[in-house]
């Protein structure tokens, strides 16, 4: 069992940056990643653009830190616009030292394509948190969902990401352990041979 990545609040991040990169570095994990902005920091574009700019400066200086320092999507980042571009937008074109681990779940129900937006995003993937909506867009096990989880996996491969973590929300048909097992299980079946 090894720690990645923890997901810090922006708000203890900033607040208290060198406690949390060392927190982090004693785990043995490389990468932070913030779960989201805080809703006051979304609600307009100078708001936003405020964020970017401190974003990338903690991402800088946890770069010399040796952390990577990513940004979590949901489905608002996509749909949220201001002068033509998204939440996601702002922030892959202001913050240029920021990192990103995408969310395929979020992103699909977003209308994103997950292919075409890791290639997008290149470099600055970290972590993708491998995550299947069924037609509801309600999280379900891998591979039990209406997205293309193979075009994530073969992108995960194609650019050596090192980390592609199963994130399930909610747990509809199966207790947590079940759910885990039939996502393994059509991983293993259907994408992906673990060594």
């Amino acid at each position: 069992l090894k720690a990645v990545s923890s997901h810090i609040s922006y708000k203890k991040l900033s607040e208290n940056f060198i406690d949390e990169i060392n927190y982090v570095k004693a785990l043995g994990a490389n990468y932070i990643t913030i779960p989201s902005l805080p809703s006051e920091m979304r609600n307009d574009e100078l708001s936003i653009l405020h964020a970017a700019a401190e974003l990338d400066d903690m991402a800088r200086k946890a770069k010399q830190k040796g952390i990577s320092l990513s940004y979590h999507n949901h489905t608002f980042e996509f749909l949220t616009v201001f002068n033509n571009r998204s939440i996601e937008q702002i922030l892959i074109d202001e913050a240029p030292n920021l990192n990103f681990e995408v969310d395929t779940g979020w992103a699909g129900v977003s209308g994103i394509d997950n292919k075409e937006f890791l290639a997008k995003l290149g470099y600055r993937v970290d972590l993708v948190h491998v995550k299947d909506v069924n037609n509801e867009n309600i999280p379900v096990e891998i591979g039990e969902g209406r997205l293309n989880i193979k075009a994530v996996f073969d992108m995960v491969d194609k650019m050596a990401i090192r980390w592609a973590i199963v994130e399930q929300d909610t747990m509809q048909a199966y207790s947590e352990l079940e759910s885990i097992k039939v996502s393994y299980d059509n991983i293993q079946e259907r994408y992906i041979k673990f060594l």
